[in-house]
């Protein structure tokens, strides 16, 4: 089972087309990161919180250092390399980016990965890492954006170590939970918000001895301004909203990691009646959601589970939505496939109970709901619905990665029930990484039935 060093040394080369840009966190731009980081939980490897997006790479360093990579699994070899690798990237004092993407069609439905929710566009950054302070900056065009913006600032930052905490300013996306779809409280479907961030470093257990039972924890609160696509109604300036939001997570046993989050929106909307003045109504959401990395035999696989809702006082959850899932993963030193299957279900009782809007996410009769330009901060099926999706992901040493996604979503406030298929595809092309993905998808309800097509390309060079 071990590999020889120049083995090693091969695997790392061929893996140059994976790298990661340089940050002192993986963010939620790579599904295969951050499926290696989930392979290595499973062998007890990492033994921390990884649900909270963008994940700090402290801890991530110190329980890769402490395991003998011989004595592993061959996927767990291929997910330890992968890492290694884009730790590398990761130290570097400084990287910068270039990508270019086309769709045919906007993307209506977005996962884990790179945002790609306009036309066409194109993403700039440079990035400078330090010992105690790191910053980004990312200049984009998009084309025909679904929230309404042509030149925006997502992915920048400017972060600081203070003890074992980082500070950042910044306008980045999260994933928060264990869902590879549908995350119940935050996820990247919507445009990156103006936030400040306050996140544990090194989420190893620090605290009273009659508390370390929780094991290792992470902690991160963020306060962000929300905004409509609308700027001015009659003259009235729409203002920012205020988001407020945190998430605690810990790893009281091997495998087992549970966590708790709250947000704090004022959406904004616009009265039925009249188009005159912007309404600020508190949306307060509460989640619990855990998840279990084992293996059966040789064979890892989790289980997760999500519940989220309003909340009036505390922190239940009142007539919550809910995420179900199992996973897997398959590999060799050499490459790594993981599969999942995923249901979640935002249907809700109260839609039509006072106040007037789901205690969930909103619902179609106001213009703003718990969304972020007109895209949902949360689960990208939005409230009142149904979602189930299988995915499969593959990838292997080289840069070469594909993927398949099966879904079907029934919105039932719109009566409406699309069956969808994505089909991915990516490789490293004289220095560039070339990602070329297809869609179809059929739009059925009750009086018509619609299939339609879409491609996308993608092209990025990192220097």
């Amino acid at each position: 089972m071990a590999l020889t060093t120049r083995r090693t040394l091969v695997i790392g080369a061929l893996l140059l087309p994976m790298q990661a840009i340089a940050s002192p966190w993986i963010g939620t731009e790579s599904a295969q990161l951050r499926h290696s980081v989930e392979v290595l939980v499973n062998y007890n490897v990492i033994k921390r919180p990884v649900n909270t997006y963008p994940l700090m790479w402290k801890g991530i360093i110190s329980d890769l250092h402490a395991v003998p990579v011989h004595t592993l699994e061959p996927q767990a070899q291929f997910a330890y390399y992968h890492l290694q690798h884009a730790l590398k990237f990761a130290k570097q004092d400084s990287s910068s980016k270039v990508r270019a993407f086309a769709n045919s069609k906007p993307e209506t439905w977005q996962g884990f990965g790179p945002r790609n929710r306009a036309k066409s566009g194109i993403e700039t950054s440079g990035q400078i890492t330090g010992k105690t302070v790191s910053a980004k900056v990312s200049v984009n065009y998009r084309d025909d954006a679904l929230d309404g913006k042509y030149v925006d600032y997502d992915g920048s930052y400017l972060a600081a170590l203070l003890g074992n905490w980082s500070l950042s300013a910044e306008k980045i996306t999260h994933w928060w939970g264990p869902s590879q779809e549908n995350p119940l409280v935050l996820s990247n479907n919507a445009q990156a918000m103006k936030a400040v961030r306050l996140t544990r470093h090194d989420s190893g257990y620090e605290g009273p001895s009659w508390l370390s039972f929780i094991g290792p924890w992470s902690f991160t609160a963020l306060g962000a301004k929300q905004q409509n696509q609308i700027n001015k109604i009659a003259d009235v300036k729409v203002e920012d909203g205020d988001f407020w939001g945190w998430r605690f997570s810990s790893t009281p046993i091997q495998g087992l990691e549970v966590g708790l989050s709250q947000t704090h929106s004022d959406w904004l909307h616009f009265p039925v009646d009249t188009i005159t003045v912007a309404v600020a109504d508190e949306q307060k959401l509460s989640a619990i959601d855990f998840k279990y990395s084992s293996t059966l035999g040789s064979w890892p696989v989790a289980i997760y589970a999500e519940y989220a809702g309003h909340v009036e006082s505390a922190l239940v959850a009142e007539d919550g939505a809910f995420t179900l899932g199992v996973q897997s993963h398959y590999g060799t030193s050499e490459s790594l496939l993981t599969s999942y299957l995923e249901y979640t279900d935002t249907q809700s009782q109260c839609i039509n109970q006072a106040p007037d809007y789901n205690c969930n996410y909103g619902n179609i009769e106001v213009a703003q709901g718990y969304q972020h330009r007109e895209q949902n901060l949360g689960p990208t099926i939005g409230s009142n619905s149904e979602a189930v999706t299988w995915g499969t992901y593959y990838h292997r040493v080289g840069g070469y990665a594909g993927h398949i996604k099966l879904g079907h979503i029934k919105n039932n406030d719109t009566d409406l029930d699309i069956t969808r298929l994505e089909l991915g595809y990516q490789q490293g092309v004289f220095g560039m990484l070339v990602q070329l993905t297809g869609h179809i998808w059929q739009e059925e309800t009750t009086s018509s039935s619609d299939t339609h097509t879409a491609l996308s390309l993608a092209l990025e060079h990192r220097f």
